[in-house]
């Protein structure tokens, strides 16, 4: 009986280790995944850069308004017409006074349409 009072307190640690890590992990594949919808919406053609911004922002705002907090997205242009949106945030936390950033990168060229000489 005394064993218990030590294990199961070990135990719930764990497990709530296990759940704020499940969070963290998800976090970040909704954020990676916020990215690359605003990657694609500014690489289409003729859109200007911060769509990305705004597509990458919605998909958050519709997909994991509770999950992540501290929401900042930017879109850039990069040489050689390549765009990139990165997307930073932070997971929920469920234990109090941590904070655990994700981030998401999305970058490929710039869809543009040529008309053949």
């Amino acid at each position: 009986m005394v064993e218990a009072v030590v294990i199961l307190p070990a135990f719930m640690v764990v497990v709530l280790l296990a759940v704020q890590g499940a969070i963290w992990a998800y976090g970040g594949t909704l954020v990676q995944a916020a990215a690359s919808q605003g990657d694609q919406a500014a690489r289409s053609a003729g859109a200007p850069a911060y769509a990305g911004t705004q597509a990458a922002a919605a998909f958050l705002q519709g997909n994991a308004k509770q999950l992540v907090t501290s929401v900042v997205a930017t879109s850039s242009i990069q040489s050689g017409d390549v765009v990139e949106v990165r997307v930073s945030a932070n997971a929920e936390s469920i234990i109090p006074w941590v904070h655990l950033p994700v981030t998401g990168i999305a970058a490929g060229p710039r869809q543009e349409f040529r008309q053949s000489a």
